[in-house]
């Protein structure tokens, strides 16, 4: 399957052309014997067979092993973890101190912990992918936000701590949301300086369009990081 395929396609002049179209196929396997198993079941390990193949590069075949199911079944939990995690407020910002060279504070790193209520204190590096995966970084980005801002606005209200900045990692899908310059006004309405730092190409295209925007937002020290 994986070549070139050479297919005559009309053109507007009325005319044909000859378009090279390229294809690739990912198989996914499972093996039987008997009628120990069900269609439908038998159906669903195919098909997470082919789902592996595509991981693995597409353009392949593999074989159903149960342990993929495990796999399904621990991501699936986990995702209900999460979803839950949200609703029930198990999330917590601890902050990080940052000094300059003479060891002075300047402000601190916003890090992201799960209190989960089985498995303790989580780093983000156990949920953090599933979270991007699945899309629920949209809403827990959100919440770190508003955190992170109305910590923000406490500082400034404390003499000496009014100049601490705080620095934020921020998904790239949340940065994409159309609605991310108005989510940071409405969770910091006092205003905020926002400082673009470690930005990847791949999300600068959705920097700029958001600079005139952050321009109108008024302007006390979030550094937005993104990951």
């Amino acid at each position: 399957m994986n070549q070139i395929y050479r297919l005559r396609q009309a053109n507007p002049e009325g005319g044909t052309a000859l378009v090279e179209h390229y294809s690739s196929v990912s198989i996914g396997v499972a093996l039987f014997r008997g009628a120990d198993i069900d269609s439908e079941e038998l159906l669903k390990q195919a098909d997470m067979a082919m789902y592996q193949a595509k991981q693995a590069g597409r353009n392949t075949l593999c074989l159903f092993d149960p342990q993929m199911q495990a796999g399904l079944n621990k991501r699936a939990a986990l995702e209900a973890d999460l979803r839950n995690g949200l609703e029930q407020n198990q999330f917590k910002l601890f902050y990080q101190v940052q000094v300059d060279r003479h060891g002075r504070p300047v402000g601190a790193e916003a890090v992201l912990r799960w209190e989960h209520p089985r498995r303790g204190l989580v780093e983000p590096g156990e949920f953090i992918g599933l979270a991007e995966e699945s899309g629920l970084i949209v809403a827990l980005g959100r919440w770190v936000l508003l955190e992170a801002c109305a910590t923000l606005a406490n500082w400034a209200r404390q003499p000496a701590m009014a100049e601490l900045s705080l620095a934020v990692n921020i998904s790239a899908k949340q940065l994409r949301q159309q609605d991310f310059a108005a989510q940071l006004q409405a969770a910091c309405p006092d205003g905020i300086d926002v400082y673009f730092e470690n930005v990847g190409g791949h999300v600068w295209d959705a920097v700029f369009p958001l600079l005139n925007e952050f321009a109108r937002v008024p302007v006390c020290g979030l550094i937005a990081q993104y990951n």
